[in-house]
């Protein structure tokens, strides 16, 4: 919506004249534009919950006891349904639609389902597997073993390939399309794959990792060392760069784009980042043994597994992303002189793009954009003669 205000000028008018005009603008909140501390709901019972998973739109999660069953819920976690049987439930993935799920069982077999976790089929042979990873479809599936190899899937886990060596694998993701896979190995190296498994890469030195997470396209990689510090790739892991804290990391979480990121510590607390790693802001107030953190494709449904505690989800990003927040400003027009106007502002919007249109009846129409700073003020000098313009302004989404 446009506001609207005009200079009069006349021959004996003083250079001083303000004119102030007031605007705003209803502008959709995104996920970048805040920075949240959380809010967390415990869900279901005390248990020693270890893998969880979600669908894209944060409605289908799936979570697993150690020792226990499998739950699943189909409204975002507020309720849970027990499935299959007790068995060293250990990690899990989910198709993006939430209808094919893969389990593993640590000393034992993987375990699918093509209905959204209603029924379970044992697939491949009994490994120590440490870590699985989907495919958005299901179809294509990789999962590690520790002192074994690398596996992959692409028929929905009927069948298995072994790739690349045996080594002490404990984690692995994959982008959305399956082709491009992300591997490590604790107090080794971190080891890419750009051909669905085939051939792997070694990337980055050794370190102590504990989890690794991709964003859709594969592009955007995020690495934890365990006792060290959360890494980040923008180059499908030819590159890395040490961000936030040292905590003994052991899970991580991506948005679709890369851009939301999740992290647990053990016995710590939740960090989050809405800058793709560079900056963490702690999530959740209090320490917990947490052990697996999930997120929706936007990165605003989230939801967190604690070991002898509960499930743990959160949707205030959600909600507040979906809130109109009203931006509002103060546009002054200031006359220095015949031929020179500042257009200063003032407003609640911080780091926002604006947008000033100047029209006079005759004239060619005047436009001036620019950013307000972070206490949402911007000044614009003007070398024109502007009186008898009338000025609108607004911001941009």
């Amino acid at each position: 919506m446009f506001h609207k205000s005009k200079i009069r000028g006349t021959a004996g008018q003083r250079s001083s004249r303000l004119v102030a005009l007031t605007i705003s603008a209803l502008v959709i909140g995104s996920a970048s534009s805040y920075a949240y501390t959380g809010n967390w709901n415990a869900r279901e019972s005390v248990r020693y919950w270890y893998g969880a998973a979600s669908s894209s739109d944060g409605t289908k999660l799936v979570a697993l006891v150690s020792g226990g069953k499998i739950y699943t819920s189909t409204n975002s976690g507020v309720a849970w349904t027990e499935r299959e049987s007790n068995r060293d439930w250990d990690k899990v993935a989910s198709s993006s639609d939430g209808v094919k799920l893969a389990a593993t069982v640590y000393d034992g077999q993987i375990y699918t389902s093509t209905d959204s976790g209603l029924t379970w089929t044992a697939r491949g042979a009994a490994n120590r597997w440490q870590g699985i990873a989907s495919s958005s479809d299901g179809t294509k599936l990789v999962a590690v073993a520790s002192g074994r190899q690398i596996f992959t899937s692409t028929d929905s886990g009927l069948t298995w390939t072994p790739r690349e060596s045996e080594r002490d694998w404990h984690g692995v993701a994959s982008s959305s399309d399956g082709s491009k896979l992300v591997a490590f190995v604790p107090g080794g190296q971190i080891y890419t794959s750009s051909d669905s498994g085939l051939t792997w890469i070694p990337r980055e030195p050794t370190k102590y990792w504990d989890a690794i997470a991709s964003s859709s396209d594969g592009t955007k990689l995020v690495a934890a060392a365990n006792g060290g510090q959360i890494y980040t790739t923008s180059d499908s892991g030819a590159t890395w760069t040490a961000h936030g804290p040292v905590r003994f990391w052991n899970s991580l979480a991506s948005s679709s784009d890369g851009t939301i990121l999740l992290a647990a510590a053990y016995n710590d607390l939740i960090y989050g980042s809405t800058d793709s790693g560079v900056t963490w802001i702690a999530q959740s107030p209090t320490p917990r043994y947490w052990h697996t953190v999930a997120l929706s494709a936007n990165g605003l449904e989230r939801v967190a597994t604690a070991t002898n505690d509960h499930i743990y989800t959160d949707n205030s990003a959600a909600k507040a992303s979906s809130n109109p927040v009203q931006k509002k400003g103060t546009l002054n027009i200031k006359k220095l002189s015949t031929s020179k106007y500042l257009l200063s502002m003032s407003s609640n919007a911080a780091e926002s793009k604006f947008v000033i249109t100047a029209t006079k009846k005759g004239s060619k129409t005047l436009t001036f954009t620019g950013v307000t700073k972070a206490n949402g003020s911007a000044a614009i000098t003007v070398l024109k003669n502007l009186s008898g313009y009338k000025f609108a302004f607004k911001f941009k989404n």
